[in-house]
């Protein structure tokens, strides 16, 4: 069940997926799927999801290609601000300063 939860957080993370969108995928409860994916993977649902989207804008921002705001919205984060907030909060950087000091 948690891989089938990763695979769809892989493939749909750029869209606004809930707690309740991945047990769909899964057919269990929101509840019981919250329980078992805390305790398989020691964070829960709404944390791993931010670390993975921040994850993948670390990347994209890291290509030199794209803009913040074009990260943002690329990674499932559709407000800017809020975006730049759990960055932050994740990294100790905002995005724009993680992108210039890192890329060349």
């Amino acid at each position: 069940m948690i891989l089938n939860v990763l695979a769809f957080i892989r493939e749909n993370y750029g869209q606004e997926i809930t707690l309740t969108d991945a047990a769909s995928c899964c057919g269990v409860t929101p509840e019981y799927l919250s329980r078992v994916f805390t305790h398989e993977m020691g964070v829960n649902y709404s944390s791993f999801l931010q670390n993975f989207r921040v994850s993948i804008a670390k990347q994209l921002l890291l290509s030199g290609k794209y803009k913040v705001y074009e990260v943002s919205e690329a990674v499932g984060f559709h407000d800017q601000k809020y975006f730049t907030k759990v960055f932050k909060k994740l990294c100790g950087v905002t995005p724009a300063e993680y992108k210039r000091e890192n890329v060349r």
